[in-house]
């Protein structure tokens, strides 16, 4: 979401498999390695759940729910916080997974000190 340089300050070699998906996922990195090169930044904040969007090439938007509570939080993205307007395709840069289409919101049941990172095609 930052537009920063990748970098592990670990052995990677004793990765375990978790942290290995993370720090290879291809939609994650291609998201924050964004040609357009526009940083991310918090557009909400309710409780301890947190939206954050980044602009992408093409008319695309990554949209980044964070729960910092010690417990479950649902997380949601309106488009009002957002600033968009519109219908979008919504991707699951973690699951990998197509979450259909939405013209309001994103949203996401997230464990404690969870996250999730979208990906917001117009639809």
């Amino acid at each position: 979401m930052l537009a920063a340089p990748l970098m592990i300050g670990c052995d990677v070699r004793n990765l375990d498999s978790d942290t290995r998906e993370i720090l290879t996922n291809r939609e994650l990195i291609a998201l924050d390695q964004d040609p357009l090169g526009k940083q991310g930044y918090r557009v909400s904040r309710n409780g301890f759940c947190e939206v954050w969007k980044k602009p992408l090439a093409g008319g695309e938007w990554g949209v980044a729910l964070f729960n910092r509570d010690n417990k479950h939080q649902m997380a949601r993205g309106h488009w009002s916080d957002l600033e968009i307007t519109g219908r979008y395709r919504i991707q699951d840069t973690g699951s990998h997974e197509d979450r259909g289409e939405s013209s309001s919101e994103v949203a996401a049941d997230l464990d404690p000190h969870g996250s999730t990172v979208y990906r917001l095609t117009p639809a």
